[in-house]
């Protein structure tokens, strides 16, 4: 979908899109001819203030072979002036009540036809050229079904940005639920992408995850193929009052775990055995903080003492046969 000159905005728009000129670049149309179809869905709920830059990030593109959809919960505030203002550059949009943000992006995956899929939350935007980058780095990579890069996440109150690199370090990286965000741990959803065959084979989201379903998608996509990486950022998020991560962190921790051990037994693994991983992480930072505080105090003997028993601790856990008991009663009651 070759994207004519945009209407003039409704809206003050957020990030690289407030200086942006209202006309995308246009790459060659012989472009399309090579170029994967990507769709990409939006669901949105009440989100006025950040959805134009939002539905601009991705139509700026210029992106030759575009599916953008966009499924609003029956919003309230000024969503739907929105989308009518730019009803002749969507494939698709729809406005009515659903059972969450989850249930929002099958609906739009339901009817989306590109060979390639990702979705953009209403408060997030695609980085200049993102969607170019993944399209030829797919053209290129015909066996890849799973692609992810970079994000930045501003932090609204103060405009800090924080780069978070996407990478997954092993084949049990994403279980440690805990260390998720950590280098090595870590997929920023909008800069994530997968082909159309893989997320046809997990069926979708599960509508009753509201708060990680995104991660609960990699575990499973874990599981069938492997992550490519882009270095490069690929999106901006927003991190607001309003964000879901923001105000209800230890939820999304709760459902995160749940997600863990439900891969976990999936992939045939004992249930004490990520409860183990964890104490031990605890155990270790514990040990290694009282090293950092014996070592201010000048205390060489000490921190020696507790940095020997932070690197012995994961070993005693693993062979305490009462605590492996406890823990996995403790995993089974999840």
């Amino acid at each position: 979908m070759l994207t004519p000159e945009l209407p003039e905005p409704l809206t003050p728009l957020l990030g690289w899109i407030a200086s942006a000129e209202p006309k995308p670049v246009l790459h060659p149309q012989s472009w399309g001819n090579h170029l994967p179809r990507i769709s990409i869905v939006t669901p949105s709920f009440n989100q006025a203030e950040f959805i134009e830059s939002t539905i601009r990030s991705v139509l700026l593109q210029g992106y030759p072979n575009l599916n953008y959809i966009v499924i609003d919960g029956g919003s309230s505030d000024h969503t739907v002036e929105i989308l009518q203002h730019y009803h002749d550059h969507l494939s698709y949009w729809v406005s009515e009540p659903d059972r969450g943000q989850s249930h929002a992006i099958n609906k739009g995956m339901a009817i989306a036809d590109g060979d390639v899929c990702g979705w953009l939350c209403s408060d997030d935007l695609f980085a200049t050229g993102a969607l170019i980058k993944i399209g030829d780095y797919l053209a290129r990579h015909p066996e890849c079904e799973w692609l992810a890069g970079d994000g930045e996440f501003i932090h609204s109150e103060t405009n800090e940005v924080e780069r978070f690199e996407a990478g997954i370090r092993s084949s049990e990286a994403l279980l440690e639920y805990w260390r998720y965000g950590a280098p090595g741990y870590f997929l920023p959803q909008p800069s994530t992408f997968w082909s159309r065959v893989l997320w046809d084979h997990v069926e979708g989201l599960r509508e009753d995850n509201h708060l990680a379903m995104d991660y609960e998608l990699w575990l499973r996509f874990e599981e069938l193929t492997k992550l490519h990486r882009l270095k490069d950022v690929l999106s901006m998020s927003q991190l607001h009052n309003d964000c879901k991560t923001q105000s209800r962190r230890s939820e999304q921790c709760q459902e995160m775990m749940r997600c863990a051990y439900e891969a976990s037994l999936r992939r045939g693994q004992p249930r004490y055995r990520l409860s183990l991983k964890l104490l031990s992480h605890w155990l270790l930072r514990w040990r290694l903080a009282r090293s950092r505080r014996h070592l201010a105090s000048a205390e060489f003997g000490e921190a020696a003492a507790e940095l020997v028993k932070a690197i012995k601790a994961p070993l005693q856990v693993w062979h305490e046969p009462s605590r492996m008991a406890a823990l996995e009663w403790n995993a089974g009651s999840q």
